[in-house]
């Protein structure tokens, strides 16, 4: 009665590993900037033997560049993978529906909108 249902991904494994890497990246680029902006105590002794702000700078960079490199890995990806991988990427702006909804929709935003 019943048949076997099987996983269909939509979303191909290099755009789910992008996900994972930028949440991992901007989660330790919020953590290092805190740090930087608000640095632990420093420790007494020689400064050469301390060396923790250089590596909560080094993380923050690393995490910085990791960010950087992935999002030109997305955009190769979004040249060659399937067509939901260049859906972010490529939105159908010849499509008069899609105009049609965006044109609206900023003109409501427009006409409704209160002064602050």
């Amino acid at each position: 009665m019943t048949e076997a249902s099987t996983p269909v991904y939509v979303y191909e494994l290099p755009v789910r590993l992008w996900h994972g890497v930028n949440a991992l990246a901007i989660l330790v680029l919020i953590i290092t900037g805190y740090l930087i902006a608000e640095p632990l105590a420093s420790p007494s002794g020689e400064a050469s033997e301390h060396f923790l702000m250089g590596y909560i700078r080094f993380a923050h960079f690393a995490a910085g560049y990791v960010l950087a490199i992935g999002l030109l890995a997305r955009i190769y990806w979004a040249c060659v993978g399937n067509k939901y991988a260049r859906q972010i990427f490529l939105p159908p702006l010849w499509r008069a529906r899609f105009l049609a909804r965006r044109i609206k929709g900023d003109s409501l935003v427009l006409l409704f909108r209160t002064a602050t």
